[in-house]
């Protein structure tokens, strides 16, 4: 995230905001004019991602570096904040879906980051995999329609998080989702039992019972 901490809320304010929500671990809040469409969270206080109406479509949303003023190259699971909110059209979150899942999607679930050479260790990226972004992905993959997406990520996150609970018989804050295991990229000490965890893994269990009715 490249917005600076200047301790005032991105919420609020003007006319131009199109959807404000709050999901269980952030507020949410879309802004739209005639140039751009700006995701918000309160994670950093400021605005996450800018999408850019003029030229140079990719069909992905970026973070945004605007005190630089250059957009982001990578691909982030931020996109499936875009997904929770309903805040794109169907065109655009079959976009989001394919590109976002194809970079992004792993053996054992959905990476922060996509996987580039980075100059930097830098724990919400590849190859982590964190409870509230698989919990994004579930619920937005499903708000468009793609049952069938949201249950493989379910199902992919319930088995890692159990798996590791019977080898270290702990709940982790984050996961490698390449290897299922918790050899993780740290910025300190990891530590154990993470209520975000315990909190996506009964939403992701109760979501694959609920699809198997």
């Amino acid at each position: 995230v490249f917005a600076p901490m200047n301790y005032s809320f991105a919420f609020w304010e003007g006319d131009d905001v199109v959807l404000e929500d709050e999901s269980i671990y952030n507020y949410l809040q879309v802004k739209e004019d005639e140039r751009r469409i700006a995701l918000s969270t309160n994670v950093a206080f400021g605005v996450q991602s800018i999408k850019v109406k003029d030229g140079g479509m990719t069909g992905m949303y970026y973070d945004y570096d605007y005190v630089n003023g250059r957009r982001s190259d990578v691909i982030s699971s931020a996109i499936f904040s875009l997904l929770y909110a309903e805040a794109v059209s169907p065109k655009d979150a079959a976009s989001i879906v394919d590109q976002g899942l194809k970079a992004l999607e792993f053996a054992h679930g959905i990476a922060a980051c996509e996987n580039k050479p980075y100059d930097f260790v830098y724990q919400w990226s590849y190859p982590n995999g964190w409870a509230p972004l698989h919990f994004l992905a579930i619920k937005g993959l499903d708000n468009y329609g793609y049952k069938e997406e949201a249950s493989r990520i379910a199902s992919k996150y319930v088995d890692m998080v159990v798996r590791n609970f019977e080898s270290t018989h702990n709940l982790w804050e984050k996961y490698n989702v390449v290897e299922g295991n918790i050899n993780v990229s740290n910025e300190y000490d990891m530590p154990t039992m993470m209520g975000w965890t315990a909190g996506t893994y009964v939403t992701a269990l109760n979501y694959l019972k609920q699809s198997e009715r």
